[in-house]
């Protein structure tokens, strides 16, 4: 029974890994222009935008760990049922 409880709890953490991953998906690099005349020079050089995005590294490693509780929670579960069904 405790099997069971811990795949749930494995495959909730894995969806909320995936929803917290798909929710900072990485912008693509930003262009610098390589004049810097003018007199808004500090807006050109952001270098960060306006919504919360991770790198890529953290981003994937975030998402393969998410599929993967996923995954081992799911597999789990089946295996708790299967010993529950041959302890009857």
């Amino acid at each position: 029974m405790v099997r069971l409880y811990v795949g749930a709890l494995m495959v909730i953490a894995g969806i909320a890994a995936l929803i917290e991953a798909y929710s900072h998906h990485p912008e693509a690099p930003f262009k610098v222009p390589a004049d810097f005349k003018g007199p808004n020079v500090l807006g050109v050089l952001v270098l960060h935008g306006p919504t919360s995005s991770w790198s890529h590294t953290a981003y994937d490693l975030v998402r393969i760990g998410g599929w993967a509780l996923v995954i081992l929670g799911a597999v789990t579960i089946v295996i708790g049922i299967v010993r529950l069904i041959r302890a009857d």
